[in-house]
């Protein structure tokens, strides 16, 4: 007996869809074309250390490319993302696109609506364990998505408290974000250094550097980060190395 499925597939940056026709025999796999014969002959199964292995080749991978003329709002994404409810969100330096598979959904900033995204560049784009949506921008901090109304709340270097010597523009790039534990938000600046998020009481912790306090460490200047599974903060910097947040001191150490 052989059974055929189609496999579709959906990646960032270029939304790539590719199928292909699976022929899965009771000792074999091969892989088949729509208007071909099987591209190999039926090959078979070997056992490695006990472990099965099974040739597979995937030939003739169709790229579909989605641009502006599809309906995204700028042919420049900084960031991706798809949620847990399967939709794909995009960042872009002209807007935050929702895509649902057919059409997008566009989100831009209009200064005559307080609950539109406070800035068309968007950095950063992360899902709460609960589901809830942030999203991180250039230059107009952090903001989160209410789903049902398809409304915005804003939170900014104000909220943040992040004071270092660069101006409020630079402190107010979200760069990345990660949670741990649920419902504490990390939020990593381009500028302002580290701030924590408590979300449920929306309380905002700054370990911004403090040049009064030279022990204890840490850069204004985030590109990259990351929470480990002990709840230490990794962080990336803009020509000053790895630094290691460990919240449990509040100390920070150059990798």
């Amino acid at each position: 007996m052989s059974k055929q499925s189609v496999i579709s597939a959906c990646y960032p940056g270029l939304l790539i869809l590719f199928t292909s026709l699976l022929t899965t025999c009771s000792n074999s796999t091969t892989v088949t074309l729509p208007s071909q014969d099987a591209v190999l002959p039926n090959h078979p199964v070997q056992e490695e250390s006990s472990q099965r292995s099974i040739p597979f080749i995937l030939e003739n991978i169709k790229f579909k490319r989605l641009s502006v003329e599809a309906g995204l709002s700028h042919s420049t994404l900084n960031c991706i993302l798809q949620d847990s409810q399967a939709f794909m969100w995009f960042g872009t330096d002209d807007g935050l696109n929702k895509y649902d598979g057919y059409s997008f959904t566009v989100y831009k900033h209009n200064l005559d609506d307080h609950f539109s995204i406070s800035h068309n560049q968007i950095w950063s784009t992360f899902e709460e364990t609960v589901g809830t949506l942030w999203m991180g921008t250039s230059g107009g901090g952090l903001n989160r998505f209410h789903r049902d109304a398809g409304v915005f709340t804003h939170y900014d270097a104000n909220d943040f408290q992040n004071l270092t010597d660069e101006t409020e523009e630079f402190r107010n790039i979200v760069w990345h974000m990660a949670e741990n534990p649920p419902g504490a938000l990390w939020i990593a600046t381009y500028g302002g250094g580290l701030v924590k998020f408590e979300v449920r009481s929306e309380g905002f912790t700054s370990y911004a550097p403090d040049s009064a306090d030279p022990e204890f460490g840490g850069h204004e200047w985030i590109s990259a980060m990351l929470v480990d599974d002990s709840g230490k903060v990794w962080i990336g910097t803009h020509s000053e190395g790895l630094d290691l947040f460990d919240p449990a001191t509040g100390m920070t150490a150059a990798s």
